[in-house]
C-alpha cells in the first residue's frame, strides 16, 4: 500500500518561548491523575527487592514530630535525598533488598523515588512516580515524585534535591509548568549529603544542590519537556524518538539486547530513552513518534524494528505520518507466528539495580523459548518502515492501545536510505 499524507506541522511539539511571554500550554494540565486516595498503586514495586524495613527503622524516629501530611511528605523526601548517593552498583550476590540495608543507599533517580513511595506507604502517605522523558535533551530522562495531600499533587525532587513553593506549600509539577518562573523563585533546595559529581569548576561546591537544580530546571526545560507521566497511570505517554538523517545508518541496540541496553544506546546517541519498550511491553503507555530532521527531499528512507517476540497475536500498530510518504502498510498487527511466552517479570521492572551491558547477561539463548532467538522462531523478526521525505524534517507517529505488560521488546533500530520500494 502506498499512499501520501502531508499534515499540518501542528502535531510537532515544539519547544515554547521562556522570555516571559504567553507560553504553549498545551501540556499544561493533560495529566489528569487524580489526587486521591487508591486502593491499588499505580506502580507496585516488587515487596521483596524494595523492602524498605531497614530504612524505615532509621526514618521512622524522625517523623515524631511532624504533624500534618505536608510536614511528613517533606521530611521523607529530604531523608531520601541526603541518605542516598548516586550509583547504583550492586553485587551479583547481593539478595534481593540488600542494597537497602545500609546508609548511605545506593541508588539513581529511579531507585530513589521507588524507596520514597515504599517509606511513604509505611508513613500513611500516598506517593506517586513521576517520570520527565527525555527532559532537557533527548535520552535524559529524570524520575522524581509526587506526593498527595491537601488534595493535591506535590512535587519532589529526592535526588537533584529540593522542591518549589508558592503561597507556603510545596507546588505540583502542574503549577510549576503552568507558571516556571514562580516557581523557580520559589526553588528550595535541600542540604548537602552524600553525593559527589564532576564538576569542572575546581572553586564549585559538587554537592551544592541549588546550583545542581537550577542547572537542570530552567522555565525552558520545565515547559518544553514533551514527556511527563505518573508512573503505571495509562495515561498515554507521548516519546519523541529523534533521528538526524544526516548521520544515517543509525544504529540503536543490537540483536538479543535486552531493554536497557537499547535504552542507554538511545539515550547516548542523543536520540531518545526508552527504546526497547516503546512498542508496549511495559508499565507506561509509551505513544512513540518518529521524528526525522535534515533528510534530503524526495529520498527514500527505511527505518527496521528487529524485535523480540509478542506476548500476544492482534496486537495493533499504526502509522500516521506527517511531511513523509508511506511506502509501507500503514498498520502493523502482530500474528501467531509471532507470538511467545511473555517476557519474565524482571523484563517490566523500569528500575533494574544492575548497570546494563553487564557480561552476566544471557542473551539469545536458543531454548529459551521467551526470547526471538533465530533458531526457536519462525516469524518475521522485522518490521520496516519505508518513506518518501516530502520535507527536511517530518515524523510517522506510532499509535497502539496495547494494554500494560503486553505488546514488542525491541532489540535493534535502524534508520537508513533504501531504494524506492515497488509494490
Amino acid at each position: 500500500m502506498t499512499w501520501r499524507a502531508i499534515l499540518s506541522g501542528a502535531l510537532f511539539l515544539g519547544a515554547a518561548g521562556c522570555g516571559g511571554g504567553d507560553l504553549d500550554r498545551s501540556h499544561v494540565g493533560v495529566l489528569g491523575s487524580p489526587c486521591a486516595p487508591r486502593t491499588t498503586p499505580y506502580y507496585e514495586p516488587d515487596p521483596e527487592k524494595w523492602d524498605v524495613s531497614w530504612l524505615w527503622a532509621k526514618l521512622e524516629p524522625e517523623l515524631a514530630d511532624a504533624k500534618t501530611d505536608a510536614e511528613r511528605a517533606e521530611k521523607i523526601a529530604r531523608w531520601v535525598a541526603l541518605s542516598s548517593v548516586n550509583d547504583r552498583d550492586v553485587a551479583a550476590d547481593q539478595a534481593p533488598g540488600e542494597h537497602l540495608r545500609a546508609i548511605p543507599f545506593y541508588g539513581l533517580c529511579g531507585e530513589r523515588s521507588v524507596v520514597t513511595k515504599q517509606l511513604a506507604r509505611r508513613a500513611g502517605l500516598r506517593a506517586e512516580i513521576f517520570g520527565l522523558y527525555n527532559f532537557i535533551e533527548p535520552g535524559s530522562g529524570h524520575t522524581t515524585v509526587q506526593f498527595c495531600y491537601d488534595d493535591d499533587w506535590h512535587f519532589f525532587d529526592v535526588t537533584y534535591a529540593g522542591m518549589f513553593v508558592a503561597d507556603g506549600e510545596v507546588m505540583s509539577f502542574d503549577r510549576i509548568r503552568a507558571d516556571p518562573w514562580r516557581a523557580l523563585a520559589g526553588l528550595v533546595p535541600y542540604e548537602t549529603g552524600f553525593d559527589v559529581y564532576q564538576s569542572e569548576d575546581p572553586n564549585r561546591d559538587e554537592r551544592d544542590y541549588e546550583a545542581r537544580m537550577r542547572s537542570y530546571y530552567s522555565a525552558e526545560s520545565i515547559v518544553s519537556t514533551p514527556s511527563l507521566s505518573f508512573f503505571g497511570a495509562g495515561e498515554e505517554v507521548p516519546l519523541d524518538v529523534k533521528f538526524d538523517l544526516s548521520r544515517a545508518p543509525l544504529i540503536v541496540g543490537r540483536p538479543g539486547a535486552f531493554p536497557t541496553e537499547v535504552h542507554w544506546s538511545g539515550a547516548d546517541q542523543g536520540i531518545s530513552e526508552r527504546m526497547g519498550v516503546m512498542l508496549g511491553h511495559t508499565v507506561e503507555n509509551f505513544q512513540p513518534r518518529l521524528v526525522f530532521t535534515n533528510a534530503t527531499v524526495g529520498e527514500h528512507y527505511a527505518v527496521t524494528f528487529q524485535l523480540r517476540r509478542a506476548t500476544s497475536a492482534g496486537l495493533e500498530l499504526s502509522l500516521l505520518p506527517v511531511d513523509v510518504a508511506l511506502e509501507s502498510d500503514d498498520v502493523f498487527v502482530t500474528t501467531e507466528a509471532m507470538t511467545g511466552y511473555p517476557e519474565p517479570a524482571a523484563e517490566l521492572d523500569p528500575f533494574p539495580v544492575e548497570r546494563p551491558f553487564e557480561p552476566a547477561r544471557v542473551v539469545g539463548a536458543p531454548d529459551d523459548p521467551g526470547r526471538l532467538g533465530a533458531a526457536a522462531f519462525d516469524g518475521d523478526l522485522t518490521w520496516t518502515i519505508r518513506f518518501e521525505a516530502l520535507r527536511r524534517s517530518g515524523a510517522i507517529a506510532i499509535r497502539h492501545a496495547i494494554p500494560h505488560g503486553e505488546g514488542l521488546i525491541v532489540e535493534r533500530v535502524e534508520v537508513g536510505r533504501a531504494s524506492p520500494h515497488v509494490q
